[in-house]
């Protein structure tokens, strides 16, 4: 189910006190950052907070937060919270990613989740000169090798939004996952862009646009679906696997294929970060 759960530039304004100065002189020790982008460009990637009800087999179970901001040219904040209730227990998973970020490229600094069923933390630190990866849980850590372009669990929904406001959506990333065994390991995560899709939606009616990928390892297809009306915000997932009744069927016919929703998630609110000096923008054109 964890994998269900799963799915630049600050815009600053016109220098008016001495002290903003000073904060725009240590801005610019940050790579990407432009005094005059940052005043007179428009947003590219907005912050803000979305909410999602989770449901597990068709029924809600909980709710999904998830929140973009930046505090500072040139980096990314990202979290994720969801709240489960299944019949006697809860449950809740935070998950948090940090990083730097321009136009052509997001590179995570650390990432961490917390499971209350689990208790310890995963706590990643992402090495990219060195291309090493720090992973540290119950005070164990390995140093696991990985490619230059790697993304979290987080950040890697930031790299697909991002690619469809450029107009790139990227056909793979290489995502550091959990394998069955729990291990650590660079998985690479194929997408397909199915188009553009009608979605009825809290927030009503919005054209999407439809990305997929199939887990081979789990059977799992996963789906995404941005609305480029809310500057491609994620506004709905799911996990669906065939229905093993037509895996078995011999015959083939097509009244006894299904396809099983195991999990998603429906967009509830959305509200954009204030246009201010710490959080309206992620990155300026």
């Amino acid at each position: 189910m964890q994998n269900s759960l799963r799915l630049g530039l600050l815009c600053v304004g016109t220098v008016l006190t001495f002290l903003t100065f000073l904060t725009f002189l240590a801005l610019s020790a940050f790579p990407g950052f432009s005094m005059a982008a940052a005043s007179a460009n428009p947003c590219v990637l907005e912050a803000g907070t979305a909410t999602y009800n989770f449901l597990v087999n068709g029924t809600s179970v909980g709710d999904v937060t998830r929140k973009l901001s930046s505090d500072h040219a040139g980096a990314y904040q990202a979290s994720s919270v969801t709240n489960a209730h299944f019949l006697f227990f809860k449950d809740q998973v935070t998950e948090s990613s940090a990083g730097l970020i321009t136009k052509n490229q997001i590179s995570p600094v650390s990432y961490q989740i917390v499971d209350t069923r689990v208790k310890q933390p995963v706590n990643i630190s992402f090495d990219q000169a060195k291309k090493l990866a720090e992973i540290s849980s119950n005070k164990n850590t390995i140093s696991l090798n990985i490619p230059a372009d790697i993304q979290d669990n987080l950040s890697y929904v930031l790299a697909l939004r991002l690619g469809l406001i450029q107009g790139k959506v990227p056909n793979v990333l290489t995502v550091l996952e959990q394998d069955k065994k729990k291990r650590s390991v660079s998985m690479a995560f194929y997408f397909k862009n199915l188009g553009e899709f009608n979605l009825t939606t809290s927030l009503g009616n919005l054209k999407t646009i439809k990305l997929s990928r199939l887990d081979a390892s789990t059977g799992l297809t996963y789906d995404y679906w941005f609305a480029p009306s809310l500057n491609d915000v994620l506004v709905k997932t799911d996990a669906t696997q065939e229905n093993m009744d037509s895996k078995d069927n011999k015959d083939n016919s097509e009244a006894d294929q299904s396809i099983e929703i195991v999990a998603e998630t429906d967009i509830l609110t959305y509200v954009k970060a204030s246009d201010n000096l710490n959080t309206g923008c992620v990155i300026s054109a």
